[in-house]
Parts: C-alpha cells; sequence; structure tokens
C-alpha cells in the first residue's frame, strides 16, 4: 500500500509488519478525493481506495511500493516539499510476528515454506524493507523513519507536521496471529546481522542495545 497525500502533503511508504494496514486505514481518513491511496486485502470497511490506476485500468501504484518507483509517477516540486516517511520495527520482532502471520493466518497458509521457527530462521526469508525507503547506497530516501515500538506517538507527530488533528489509532487489522517465541543466540546474531543494511535505522532506535521490545500483538 502507499498513500500520497497531496492534500495533506505527505507520502507514506509502507512496510512489511509495522502496522501498516492499520496505519493506512487511519491515514486515509485524513485524505482528499484526489489523493492516492492503494486498495487493502482483505478490504476493510470503511477505506476507499482512489487514483491509484491510470487511465486504461494499468497499475501504477500498489501494495508495498518502493518510494524510488512512487517518485517516477508524482510531480517532482511536490515530491520534494511533501513530507516523505515510514515505519520500521526491532528485526527480531519483526520476523516473529512475519513468521507468526505465515504460520497461523489463513490468508498466508498457502504461501509458507517452512514447518517451524527453526526452519524459518534456516530459510532466511526474512521481512527486510530497506528497498522500499533507502536509496541503493544506503541513504535514506524518506525525511523520517518512525519506530513501530511509538506507534501512537508517532502517528501524533506525523498529524501535527501534515496538519490535521492528533487521534487515536482505532484500527487493529491482522492481529491475533502472534506465537510466544524466545529465539536462541545464534538465531537472535543471524536476524541482526541479516538486517545489517538498515543498521542506521535500528542503532538510531536502540535496537542494537534491546534485547525485544516490548510488542503489541501485530
Amino acid at each position: 500500500m502507499a498513500i500520497v497525500g497531496f492534500s495533506r502533503g505527505f507520502i507514506f511508504v509502507k512496510t512489511t509488519k509495522t502496522a501498516g494496514t492499520s496505519i493506512e486505514v487511519h491515514l486515509a481518513r485524513q485524505c482528499g478525493p484526489d489523493d492516492v491511496v492503494t486498495p487493502i486485502f482483505p478490504e476493510v470497511e470503511g477505506h476507499l481506495a482512489r487514483n491509484h490506476s491510470g487511465p486504461d485500468g494499468s497499475k501504477i501504484f500498489y501494495n508495498h511500493q518502493p518510494l524510488s518507483e512512487i517518485r517516477n509517477h508524482i510531480d517532482p516540486e511536490f515530491y520534494a516539499s511533501a513530507f516523505k516517511f515510514c515505519f520500521e520495527r526491532h528485526p527480531v520482532d519483526k520476523c516473529i510476528s512475519h513468521y507468526s502471520m505465515f504460520k497461523n493466518s489463513p490468508l498466508h497458509a498457502e504461501m509458507r515454506s517452512f514447518a517451524n521457527w527453526d526452519a524459518y530462521v534456516d530459510e532466511g526469508h526474512f521481512p527486510m524493507d530497506h528497498m522500499r525507503y533507502m536509496d541503493a547506497d544506503g541513504g535514506l530516501l524518506v525525511d523520517h523513519v518512525y519506530p513501530y515500538e511509538q506507534l501512537q506517538d508517532s502517528l501524533d507527530d506525523i498529524a501535527r507536521r501534515c496538519g490535521f488533528p492528533p487521534a487515536p489509532l482505532t484500527v487493529r487489522e491482522k492481529t491475533g496471529w502472534r506465537e510466544t517465541i524466545t529465539p536462541t543466540p545464534a538465531q537472535y546474531a543471524r536476524i541482526m546481522n541479516a538486517f545489517s543494511e538498515t543498521k542506521p535505522t535500528f542503532r538510531k532506535h536502540g535496537w542494537l542495545h534491546t534485547r525485544l521490545p516490548c510488542t503489541n500483538d501485530i
């Protein structure tokens, strides 16, 4: 999903397992009829996708679209002035949520290729998102990477920056699947090493020095 909020002056880049669906529903409520809002699957009542396709029905904006591609489809002046942001999460916590989704969500069961947590880690297909908000040299394309662990405070800051009233996050999509997992030290190290491209981000938020933060069931 992506939102290009022309009326509010922002671009939201959706990342994996960071409450992205809940955030996009929340932000889309502040968008106008001419803004870009991509579809959600499965559909969420009250969420209206709009302006994401070309006149011929071709796909222009889509779910989890990298900012480097979004940039190619909008006015350069708006892109330069827009507040561009995404959310990130502690890598190990993110992987536990990712594993739990594929293991327990009926929408993802057919795509599951592992039998258990150990096999998931061994497979190594982790939910890395740096390519969605960083360039090929590792530089940030977004103006701000918000921590998932401070979700409501982050949404309030976005509201203030973009000129709409702060509001509590009332949408909690795709929850209830999370399992309680304690990675081994070797598994923990493997995951953190795999996310090395995002070290500047998780160093900023203290994740390099945090064993594992408290999380929501998302």
